[in-house]
């Protein structure tokens, strides 16, 4: 509790309102009006009126704290110094009746000590409890002076009355926030952007001309040999052959797989071939016209002086269309020429005619003989429009223009995401408090979730369990901030569903945003039609991976507001009396079914006594791991020195220094042991200059840089060694041994080299040393090991395993019995929204009571059908032809079908439903918070023009997937809300990275700054969710455990990740049972209903021959052609034993992988099958997370011809990846990777008790492990 400042009944609160109404608001007071209108204090509708309000209220008490221990200039030329803070008040109770229940009024002002009055920056509500936290200084009962000017009264008179002084400011509680810190580092990251975004679209080049031709792309592993004469040999790829299109006839004839591309070749121009290799190495490239070019001179001017049409600056615009995306550069044509010689064949360019060359030529001969122009040949996109190419020699179309990168959207993106910062510095956000919670999550006591939103079972629009409508309750009743854990399957969605509901029926508005579209749009259509829940989806795009129209645009929602009004209409005619003789029908079979297994329960009850057993263990192995806390931070910081101690000695002997090392202690003692001295000799004799001594790290690569690398026999060996290796991929092993032989006589020749030689003893010396300390602290962890435990945590996971079997076996006894019922009860649960298990203890009870009530709702429907009949029928026949509503859910009338009428109501009423109605925003978190439609928008054709979503007056902002999201991220869309709803899983894919080493040196480079890679990645790398989860205020947090998506086999696998703390009803795993009997070609067994998990090892071939990883030339991702074979014979497989079967939905059956050329390479493969009786989806890891199917393919990739401790494999080390992959498959999970490149690898995974606390586990070997045990581990050789 802090301080205490007494009133002697004489002094005052002066608030200064001056700032607000004469400098933020100067030219819009009416909003200020709109910002006390939204503070719904009774009786108080405008600015004036709440001035009045406060004049006449008396302070109760008042909570003030200053932001941090310091203070700041304001002004551009004013010099003094002010004090941030926040103040909370509770009024005397007449006025603090006005204010909504739990309100109090909360201010965010400056302080300057000299004239001690405070000046607001900002207004907002708090539900903060009206006791004061440790770091707030409480000011007892007060009247309240209002200030509406500057110089109103004297400095002199203020100081006398006011009960604040430049003494007791000083004295005033602090919360120290480290805001401003992360402020400094976001925008120093936000300046790197800015960099790096400058430097990209410098390395632009214009070119004068292009040509576009259509080919055909075939694979050369699939390439006919008898179409090499139709081969365009201009065109190189290293796995692509391009082809005439005359070969289409033949390829087709053939049933081959093939794939249409245009080629563009570019005419491109340089002062300077450096660039052009800057430029090849950029990916994302695409062209423009001449005119983006901000700084694009007139043409005379550019005669003038030719060299400006290198300058570069783009040109923010609204319109893309004539922005031309590119793919893959597939070659650079042999030759170049002059821009001389170029000009004198092309006749015209941009610079001018022939005739105009000749004079321009007179000034500038020498840059025309010395400027270069190349041929680039980019892939692009059959759907360009060609138009942009017609006219030649105009800065308005692309037949000349600019290579560049364009980056559209991230200079906007980086200048909105300093206004955001700026705004939470001046404290201009609707919760001060909640944004400075992110900062100080152990100091700031929000409050705590209570009863006050009671909701009662029948009240809920979803199913939900228990735990699920526990957390619906808890995030209504939760203040500021609610953080809900959602591991897969869990059906977080749902939950996020129900809370807008529940938020909608309490007049409280809703912004819902994500990373992606696609995770908004999940939420949004899942959304109830009906009055109360009014949506807009604020994208001008569709999702562009999906192509997936925006059914909740602003100009749709007058459309979707009669929609909803006639939803209840449409559910009572759809009843009719087949619907209820159907139901009945269905109802009879079931009764009869479970009347037929008279064994059913008995086995049903074992099943259950044995998940008991078996949740009694994992309860006690909880109990014994989290009793080995204390020790696994020992452990984990062992086995970390570990790795970096390996990852040093790799480095000392490989000379490779692109790795991020950590240098502790124990290794900085061992260098100054050991070879400091000599080093430092060395260093000396050879006239180094180090710039970082005391990094030790960069000490070594800068030497080694200095000595060796600037050394033309060490480049030649490292030549050698990339050559090596690429002739041994190619299987040309007779050059491989000759570059080996050469490696060996040019190290030779390297050691007569005396400065090399010594340091490279130097290296090795220092090696040997970090190797003792390597085996000394192994022996270290080896003793940390808690074997007691060990021993009884083996016991357990044993009989855990025995039980686990023994289940398996009753299970399948189960399941032989009960497939026809499990099939019927899935159609009924779909067909009717039930709930109904397999495995209910009261099963046939169960089944009557739903029935019976489902069967009563129908029925009364129908009555109310019959009795209103006339009116449906003019409705629903009124609907249709004024508005094309049906009671077709699934057909949506797209904007441009709408109907005259539809149109004119939608302009009548639009602005009105937006303005009035709509309590549902939905938009990305980097979206503006000024939503502009496009031009060509049919919202404009209603007269809507933006939206702004300040004026909103959001009250819960909710963040889905938050564990993907930067803290900067998550501030963005904050500041408009008063209460913060986060829901992921932070044991799933983090934030994204695109972030490179070599853009920071690039940068470094270019603008002679010194950003640090090390620190920029752990500034991105860092989940906020997970750091708020971390700080383990349970109030405000809530794990959903039951999982609905996987059968429990596969469940066993994730929840390797969740300290099995998941659970899994056992008729969940009766209704995932895949039922498949799967052989393989020869006829062996493959996949059967006794396992849900299979692993197809990829090490070895169907000829026991090592098969390892393949890359693409100017692409850094991989794929591998042994799993893309794998994967296609096990699809074969799969569809062929679904012959015959039936289904009431045909099953899904995805494959996924963690590498973007691997699954554009299977895409292509699978054109070429025809599979009849599953959809198939072929994606990344990535975009896959949130989705999920009946069957899933993992493909890992991963099988380097090198194993390195160190480095290669670190998308297989994510936990969070892994974790995704293997969660998606609901009936069964197929693993196709390499068992030789996974099993040494090691994961540190965060307990679920502590996030904070990570445990290290081999999960490949367990896993690989666990299914061999189960009967599901395969050869490549067994399937192939």
């Amino acid at each position: 509790m802090g301080n205490i400042i007494e009133n002697n009944g004489t002094k005052e609160l002066f608030l200064d309102f001056s700032y607000l109404q004469n400098v933020m608001f100067k030219d819009n007071i009416a909003q200020l009006d709109q910002i006390v209108e939204r503070l719904d204090i009774e009786g108080i509708n405008t600015y004036q009126e709440f001035q009045n309000f406060l004049r006449s209220s008396m302070v109760k008490q008042c909570f003030i704290c200053l932001i941090d221990d310091k203070t700041r200039k304001v002004g551009k030329k004013d010099t003094k110094q002010i004090y941030d803070a926040i103040v909370r008040l509770e009024m005397n109770s007449i006025s603090q009746s006005k204010f909504p229940k739990d309100t109090y009024l909360g201010l965010f002002v400056n302080i300057n000590p000299q004239t001690p009055y405070l000046t607001i920056n900002s207004i907002f509500e708090t539900r903060l409890k009206p006791s004061p936290q440790e770091f707030e200084t409480t000011i007892k009962e007060t009247q309240i002076q209002v200030i509406k000017y500057q110089n109103q009264m004297t400095p002199d008179e203020i100081l006398r009355r006011s009960i604040l002084n430049s003494s007791n400011i000083s004295q005033l509680g602090k919360l120290v926030s480290s805001f401003e810190e992360e402020k400094t580092k976001w925008l120093n990251y936000l300046d790197f952007s800015s960099d790096l975004l400058n430097i990209q679209r410098k390395n632009s080049l214009p070119f004068l001309g292009c040509f576009i031709e259509q080919v055909i792309k075939v694979e050369k592993k699939n390439f006919n040999s008898a179409l090499s004469n139709k081969i365009q040999s201009e065109y190189s790829s290293r796995n692509d052959v391009y082809l005439e299109l005359s070969a289409e006839p033949i390829l087709k004839g053939n049933g081959e797989v093939y794939e249409k591309v245009n080629i563009i070749t570019l005419d491109v121009l340089t002062d300077n071939v450096k660039k052009v290799e800057r430029i090849r190495k950029t990916n994302d490239l695409s062209i423009i016209p001449f005119r983006l070019n901000k700084i694009f001179p007139p043409v005379y001017n550019l005669q003038k002086n030719p060299a400006e049409i290198f300058d570069f600056e783009f040109e923010k615009v609204q319109d893309s269309s004539s922005i031309v995306p590119l793919s893959n550069l597939v070659g650079i044509k042999n030759g170049q020429e002059s821009l001389i010689d170029y000009w004198q064949k092309a006749g015209h360019i941009i610079f001018g005619t022939q005739k105009e060359m000749l004079e321009i030529e007179k000034n500038f001969s020498k840059e025309f003989s010395e400027w270069k122009v190349l041929k680039l040949q980019y892939e692009m996109s059959l759907d360009i429009d060609l138009d942009l190419f017609k006219i030649k020699n105009n800065i308005d179309y692309l037949s000349s223009g600019y290579l560049a990168y364009v980056g559209i959207g991230e200079d906007v993106l980086i200048d909105r995401s300093r206004q955001v910062l700026k705004r939470i510095s001046e404290g201009n956000t609707k919760n001060p408090y909640l944004i400075n919670y992110l900062f100080n999550t152990k100091l700031i006591e929000l409050s705590e979730s209570a009863n006050e939103v009671e909701i009662s079972d029948d009240q809920f629009n979803y199913s939900l369990n228990f735990e699920q409508k526990e957390a619906v309750r808890k995030a209504l009743n939760s203040k500021d901030i609610f953080l809900l854990q959602g591991p897969p399957g869990t059906g977080k969605t749902q939950v996020i569903c129900e809370i807008i509901y529940q938020l909608s029926k309490l007049n409280r508005k809703v912004l819902i945003s994500s990373q992606n579209h696609e995770a908004i749009k999940n939420v949004v259509d899942r959304l109830p039609y009906e009055p109360n829940v009014n949506r807009i989806r604020l994208t001008n795009q569709i999702n562009a991976k999906s192509k997936s129209a925006n059914n909740f645009s602003p100009e749709r929602v007058v459309y979707n507001y009669y929609k909803s009004i006639a939803k209840s209409m449409y559910d009572d005619m759809m009843v009719s009396q087949n619907t209820l003789d159907e139901f009945k029908e269905i109802e009879s079979k079931l009764e009869k079914l479970i009347l037929s297994n008279k064994g059913y329960h008995q086995n049903n009850n074992q099943v259950r006594e044995i998940q008991k057993q078996i949740d009694s263990i994992n309860d006690r192995i909880k109990e014994l791991r989290l009793s080995e806390l204390s020790s696994i931070g020992l452990k984990n910081e062992l086995k970390e020195e570990l790795i970096n101690i390996e990852n040093l000695i790799s480095v000392l002997k490989d000379l490779d220094f692109k790795i991020a090392i950590s240098v502790s202690e124990k290794i900085k003692k061992v260098y100054e042991q050991e070879i400091k001295f000599e080093l430092d000799q060395f260093v000396f004799k050879n006239s180094i200059e180090l710039e970082d001594e005391g990094n030790i790290f960069s000490v070594l690569q800068k030497v080694a840089q200095e000595i060796l690398f600037s050394d033309e026999v060490y480049a030649d060996i490292q030549t050698a060694k990339v050559r090596a290796v690429e002739f041994r991929r190619n299987a040309e092993f007779d050059l491989a041994q000759q570059e080996d032989e050469r490696i060996v006589m040019l190290e030779k020749i390297l050691l007569k080299n005396e400065s090399a030689n010594e340091l490279l003893n130097i290296f090795s010396t220092f090696s040997k040393r970090l190797d003792d300390l390597k085996v000394e602290l192994t022996l270290n962890l080896e003793k940390s090991n808690v074997v007691d435990n060990e021993v009884e945590l083996n016991r357990l996971e044993i009989e855990k395993n025995e039980l686990q079997v023994t289940k398996q076996k009753l299970t399948e006894v189960v399941g032989s019995a009960s497939g026809e019922l499990r099939e019927l009860i899935k159609y009924a649960n779909s067909k009717f929204n039930l709930s109904l298990g397999v495995t209910d203890v009261d099963l046939e009870e169960q089944v009557k009571a739903e029935l019976k009530k489902y069967s009563t709702k129908l029925e009364e429907s129908k009555s109310k059908n019959d009795e209103l009949k006339y009116l449906y029928e003019n409705v629903s026949e009124y609907l249709k032809d004024s508005y094309g509503i049906t009671n077709n859910w699934n057909e949506e009338i797209a904007t441009k079908n709408f109907t005259n009428q539809m149109m004119q109501e939608s302009k009548r009423y639009a602005s009105s439903i937006i303005n009035n109605l709509v309590n549902v925003y939905a938009m990305t978190l980097t979206s503006s918070n000024l939503f502009r439609y496009n031009k060509d928008d049919y919202a404009k054709k209603l007269g809507l023009d933006e939206i702004n979503l300040r004026t909103m007056d959001v009250d819960v902002v909710i963040i889905d997937e938050a564990s993907k999201a930067t803290l900067l991220e998550i501030l963005m869309p904050l500041v408009y809300g008063k209460t913060l709803i986060l829901v992921g899983d932070y044991r799933q894919l983090p934030p994204i990275l695109k972030l490179q080493p070599s853009d920071v040196d690039t940068v470094n480079e270019l603008t002679g700054k010194n950003y640090n890679y090390q620190q920029l990645f752990e500034l991105l790398d860092q989940s906020a969710f997970k750091t708020l989860v971390g700080a383990k205020n349970k109030s405000v947090t809530t794990m959903l455990k039951t999982q609905y998506r996987s059968h429990g086999q596969i469940m066993d696998i994730v929840n390797k990740f969740y300290d099995n703390e998941l659970k899994v009803e056992p008729q969940v795993s009766e209704q995932k049972r895949h039922d498949l009997i799967v052989k393989t070609k020869n006829g062996s067994d493959f996949i059967g209903p006794h396992s849900s998990v299979y692993w197809i090892d990829s090490s070895n071939d169907e000829n026991d021959q090592l098969s390892f990883e393949q890359s693409e030339e100017y692409s850094t991702s991989l794929f591998n052609d042994l799993e893309i074979k794998l994967t296609l014979e096990t699809l074969k497989n799969i569809d062929k034993s679904l012959e015959g079967k039936t289904f009431a939905n045909k099953p899904t059956l995805a494959v996924i992988s963690f590498y973007g050329l691997h699954v554009n390479k299977l895409k292509k493969e699978v054109r070429r099958n025809n599979y009849k009786n599953f959809e198939l989806i072929v994606n990344t890891v990535d975009d896959f997370q949130g989705k999920e199917a009946d069957y899933v393919i993992v493909n890992l990739v991963r099988n380097p011809e090198k194993l390195s401790s160190r480095s290669g494999r670190e998308f297989l080390k994510k936990y969070e990846r892994i974790n995704v992959a293997f969660s998606r498959a609901r009936e069964l999970l197929v693993i196709i990777g390499a068992q030789r490149a996974v099993n040494d690898i090691t994961v540190q995974i965060p307990t679920v008790e502590d996030p904070n606390v990570s445990n290290t586990y081999e999960v490949y070997a367990d896993i690989i492990a666990k299914i061999d045990f189960d009967h599901g581990f395969k050869t490549a050789k067994e399937i192939l």
